[in-house]
């Protein structure tokens, strides 16, 4: 096990961009870039480099596909937010042989129908993907688009709660769920057995419930994303020349074990998130509602405040670990609620006050709703030289560098560079 230094060239704290920039190209750049360098010209990526040699590439998210950390593998834009530009190059390029993820609003009928005309499979729910997987089963062939929301993946959290009372196959799958169809039908396939293959899997949530400060739905992505590694690791063990490396981008939200003064013994009590089985965005989602009803017309504002407290209230009760709220807990809640009702007509900082009255009784706080500049931890399985590689403190960059020593594509990567700056090149270097 390793860490990571996770800034970017133009902050201590970076963002999503700029740190998966780092891990697929190589290089540090600026917050917001996507795979292009400080001049905003493009790099080539990892990604990239294992399509030219052949392997099999692809994504697994539960972010919009078209998100920072995965369009920064396979697309080059100057400004993260340009998805429909990111969602265009990835049906143009066609150098992803699966890609898994949220994000279908981004794709329009004619690339969705362009995807199809070119082999693509495009599933919209788990039982697409099994069926995709029994077709296939023999052949392990990958031409598969998964796009299962309009925006970000359901929170596992929810997706759960959503899974207890609709036992259903007709949903969205969860990460682990995607992972093990995409490795299983990776060991039939023969491009993936006599090329290799590289794919990035991302439990995305995580970062989006730190901004949050939403912890019972931070702490369930966290695990679903453990059990994703389970199924790697497992993989791993099973698949000769085969490594997998975990790291996060960045953290978010300073999540803080702790929140007592000096006096002994310091209490902490985990075991409290599990109770919460509904995120604070969803919360967020049902209280919008309400503001936008008839009961909060203008000149209802005192009416409308009753309402979405005792909405909050009710929901924090019936939903979580909070079996009573506090003087200071209903103070807090009845200030953001006045301001957004008064003033804004956003409720975003009423979802960020639910997140710390989950979090009070369980004794963990938040230094912020943004990133941090902390490192990051980096695990890697496989072969034991690249074990013994992952030791130490390295900088975000180090890990393009063992990605493309272990894969054998620094070579490759370079050529991609050169190929998206037009300028013309050799595939392969001269023999003297």
């Amino acid at each position: 096990m390793g860490t990571i230094q996770t800034h970017s060239s133009t902050s201590y704290i970076t963002d999503s961009a700029a740190a998966a920039t780092a891990y697929s190209t190589g290089f540090k750049t600026y917050d917001n870039a996507i795979a292009v360098d400080t001049y905003e010209q493009p790099l080539g990526t990892v990604l990239e480099a294992a399509k030219s040699r052949g392997m099999v590439t692809g994504m697994i998210v539960t972010c919009r596909v078209t998100h920072a950390t995965p369009a920064s593998f396979a697309a080059h834009v100057v400004d993260r937010d340009s998805e429909d530009d990111i969602a265009a190059q990835y049906v143009a390029n066609k150098n992803l042989d699966f890609l898994l993820g949220g994000g279908k609003k981004h794709f329009n009928d004619s690339m969705i129908q362009d995807l199809k005309t070119n082999g693509y499979t495009v599933a919209t729910n788990y039982q697409d993907l099994l069926d995709y997987q029994s077709t296939n089963a023999d052949t392990g062939a990958l031409r598969l688009f998964g796009l299962f929301k309009d925006s970000h993946m359901t929170y596992e959290v929810d997706r759960l709660r959503e899974l207890a009372t609709t036992n259903t196959t007709a949903r969205e799958p969860s990460l682990p769920e995607m992972v093990d169809i995409i490795l299983g039908l990776l060991r039939k396939n023969e491009q993936a057995k006599e090329h290799g293959y590289f794919v990035m899997i991302e439990g995305s949530r995580v970062d989006h419930a730190g901004h949050s400060n939403d912890p019972g739905t931070m702490a369930k992505e966290a695990i679903a994303f453990d059990e994703t590694v389970g199924v790697v690791l497992n993989h791993v063990e099973q698949t000769p020349n085969t490594a997998m490396l975990s790291a996060a981008d960045h953290g978010t939200g300073g999540l803080t074990l702790g929140r007592s003064g000096m006096e002994y013994p310091y209490p902490w009590f985990p075991t409290q998130l599990q109770q919460q089985n509904m995120s604070t965005e969803v919360m967020q989602e049902r209280l919008d509602e309400i503001l936008a009803s008839d009961e909060c017309a203008v000149g209802a504002n005192d009416t409308c405040k009753s309402i979405l407290l005792e909405s909050a209230k009710s929901m924090l009760t019936n939903y979580t670990n909070v079996t009573s709220i506090t003087d200071e807990m209903v103070t807090k809640l009845v200030a953001e609620i006045a301001t957004a009702v008064d003033e804004t007509r956003d409720l975003y900082f009423v979802l960020i006050e639910l997140g710390h009255v989950i979090s009070a009784p369980a004794w963990i706080d938040w230094t912020t709703v943004g990133h941090v500049g902390t490192d990051v931890n980096l695990y890697c399985k496989g072969p034991l030289i690249f074990e013994r590689m992952c030791k130490g403190v390295h900088e975000n960059v180090y890990l393009n560098k063992l990605m493309t020593t272990f894969l054998g594509l620094e070579h490759h990567q370079e050529l991609e560079t050169l190929k998206h700056r037009n300028i013309t090149v050799l595939e392969d270097p001269l023999a003297f």
